[in-house]
């Protein structure tokens, strides 16, 4: 019963929640490379001499923030580009805790396998 109501939000959410940590991700890595860009430009504003793991870390950072911008890109699109497949997988899902709810011993059935499976590897071994 739980599962028919709950699954739209638990879906959307996920989905959300997927978007919404790789924009984070963005936004750190961002915040990551502007402050290593901000001390890298101090040192040689002074005239130091600037190592080279400090300015392969601001490259680093860099090229984490471009490809999470990238793959957050590609995911927020393929999110809108699917969602008629999305409110379609709802569906299914909903179809599915309906036959779970008539038929719960259905749920047991990876453990059986998992069990046959575990038999039929250790049978040799003992043999």
């Amino acid at each position: 019963i739980l599962m028919r109501c709950l699954t739209a939000p638990m879906v959307y959410a996920s989905i959300i929640g997927g978007n919404a940590a790789l924009i984070a991700c963005c936004y750190f890595t961002y915040r990551e490379w502007d402050k290593q860009k901000v001390a890298n430009d101090a040192v040689r504003d002074s005239g130091d001499v600037l190592l080279t793991t400090d300015e392969r870390d601001e490259q680093l950072f860099l090229g984490l923030f471009i490809f999470t911008v990238i793959v957050a890109s590609i995911v927020f699109l393929l999110t809108l580009a699917l969602r008629n497949r999305i409110r379609l997988t709802v569906s299914l899902f909903e179809e599915a805790s309906k036959v779970i709810s008539h038929v719960p011993w259905m749920l047991l059935t990876p453990l059986i396998t998992y069990l046959w499976l575990a038999a039929a590897i250790s049978f040799p071994g003992g043999v």
